[in-house]
């Protein structure tokens, strides 16, 4: 089992619970993710938010792409995604932000952890370990 999977598989764990904005949502596993491998911590430029404070952010930094592209740079292209990579899904016309896992993204939604396929991904970007 590579580091990599171990994370994935720890997050899942973590985020079996129910979704709450600022502690359980998509961009705290996203972010969760980045700060165990990468050791980086962007979650610290943003304070608590509940929904009115995530959509605040949101049209602050020009929305869900931004976002991650602000703190990770360039997307890659999915053939090229590894596990716990930070991957940008759409569901239903929502945006959400999931981690790659095997052969498909893990998601947290409103409605709990869900895993999808790979090709419900719109963009993925690298998370580069700190050790690398």
């Amino acid at each position: 089992m590579t580091d990599r999977w171990r994370v994935v598989r720890a997050l899942a764990d973590e985020f079996s619970r129910e979704f709450e904005y600022g502690s359980t949502d998509c961009v705290q596993l996203a972010a969760e993710s980045v700060m165990r491998l990468a050791g980086v911590d962007y979650r610290k430029e943003y304070p608590d938010y509940d929904e009115q404070g995530a959509q605040a952010i949101l049209e602050d930094v020009g929305g869900m792409h931004a976002l991650m592209s602000r703190h990770l740079g360039d997307t890659i292209d999915i053939d090229d995604a590894d596990d716990a990579d930070v991957a940008l899904v759409d569901i239903a016309g929502h945006e959400l932000f999931g981690l790659i896992a095997g052969d498909g993204v893990i998601v947290m939604t409103e409605r709990g952890l869900v895993k999808l396929l790979r090709s419900s991904v719109k963009h993925v970007w690298r998370v580069t370990p700190c050790h690398q």
